[in-house]
């Protein structure tokens, strides 16, 4: 099957490219960016609209500049303008500007890394591979981090359905001293899903006392705490850790503006940390309007089995007694 250019792109941005996951929250006039300090004088914009995310202003400024600089000046700004395309969708001229910025300045592993991420979008996975071992034997990073490339590196591995090359690449990523968030973040929900509830609160402790995080790893982690604290420590459900976990759900509601999304995760957690503190009453209209929002979600069925076998329980219960 023939996929456009286009949907490459959003792959590359959903799949491959998590660190550039930027927004205007960003911190955008730190003058010691990777990006600010690889660009001339007259030029520093260019990386003040890529952390906007002000692509399409990014990508033409820097095409109409390109080739207007002196050639030793040059492979910033064909840099730029390749990432820019990137997130546009523009995976051909992607792939052009930064071959272009390499052939003017072979020592850049952001410029290796993201031609390894086309690679993959395009189902290159040997190229991928390469391109990815290459950026972290090099080492000469500008704006992502070892880390992020090993990410990538596992997530194709994932995707090429090897999981223990996934694994050992995921663990290998946040081995470093400063990892990148997404990399914290994909282990410990890798972790939450093979039921191994210490080691996922470990890595997300890691993860909250990071500093300058960006607001949606903020969001995750929360997230991904609560799920954690909902398993089971061996076979048993600590009653602390429930409640730790549906007060952290409600401050998440309470306090945030969410995403659809994020805020159906965090009912679904709300939901299930009051099924096991055995408050029903609550746990049932909660349930009865994610149902409502959510019909087909099997997860939320699960939970209102779930919720019936322990009503009848209770009600056992109190006619013994």
């Amino acid at each position: 099957m023939r996929i456009s250019l286009v949907l490459l792109g959003l792959c590359i941005v959903s799949i491959y490219m998590p660190a550039l996951a930027s927004s205007k929250s960003d911190k955008l006039d730190q003058p010691e960016s990777g990006l600010y300090s690889i660009l001339p004088s007259g030029y520093k914009r260019l990386a003040k609209l890529y952390l906007a995310s002000e692509f399409e202003q990014c990508f033409k400024v820097s095409k109409s500049k390109k080739e207007s600089l002196p050639a030793r000046e040059q492979d910033s700004i064909f840099f730029l303008n390749g990432i820019c395309a990137l997130k546009l969708g523009k995976i051909d001229l992607a792939r052009q500007s930064l071959e272009h910025s390499l052939a003017l300045r072979a020592r850049n592993s952001d410029a290796i890394h993201y031609l390894g991420d086309i690679a993959a979008a395009k189902g290159e996975h040997e190229q991928a591979l390469s391109k990815y071992q290459e950026a972290v034997w090099q080492n000469s990073y500008i704006h992502l981090k070892i880390s992020d490339t090993l990410l990538s590196k596992a997530r194709l591995y994932k995707q090429l359905e090897l999981p223990e090359q996934y694994l050992e690449e995921l663990e290998l990523a946040v081995s470093h001293s400063n990892p990148s968030e997404q990399a914290l973040l994909e282990l410990s929900s890798h972790l939450i899903s093979q039921g191994k509830k210490t080691e996922a609160l470990a890595y997300l402790e890691r993860l909250k006392k990071m500093e300058n995080k960006q607001p949606q790893s903020v969001t995750q982690t929360k997230l991904l705490a609560a799920q954690a604290l909902l398993l089971p420590t061996g076979r048993v459900y600590q009653t602390a850790d429930l409640r730790a976990a549906k007060k952290l759900s409600q401050e998440m509601l309470e306090s945030q503006e969410l995403a659809p999304e994020v805020t159906d995760q965090a009912e679904i957690n709300l939901a299930k940390s009051l099924i096991g503190l055995g408050e029903l009453s609550e746990a049932q209209e909660l349930l009865a309007d994610l149902k409502e929002r959510l019909p087909n979600d099997h997860g939320i069925e699960r939970l209102r089995e779930q919720l019936k076998i322990e009503s009848k329980i209770a009600r056992s219960l109190e006619a013994g007694e």
